[in-house]
């Protein structure tokens, strides 16, 4: 695709849509900010991202995930009240 015919897409692409002052990159963090928050793996964003190191792409998007910590504490009061269950789903 030659860049300029890309840019000119963009452009009105964005126009059309209501974001004129969207940059393009800013794309990859939505993309990234949104399926972190939506339960994906972090090994799968960072890979869609290009990141080399998992720890780059928790760095900048952890942020995405602040249901988890009340996640992992409602995981763990289960296992504390039924251990026997957490045994068959380990």
């Amino acid at each position: 695709m030659n860049a300029s015919n890309f840019e000119k897409w963009w452009r009105a692409f964005r126009e059309e849509s209501g974001f004129e002052g969207l940059k393009y990159h800013e794309l990859r963090h939505t993309q990234a900010t949104l399926l972190l928050g939506n339960g994906v793996d972090v090994k799968t964003v960072q890979t869609r991202l290009g990141h080399a190191d998992a720890s780059i792409t928790l760095n900048w998007y952890a942020h995405a995930m602040p249901g988890n910590d009340e996640q992992a504490a409602n995981l763990l009061a289960a296992v504390m009240e039924h251990p026997e269950k957490a045994a068959k789903t380990a």
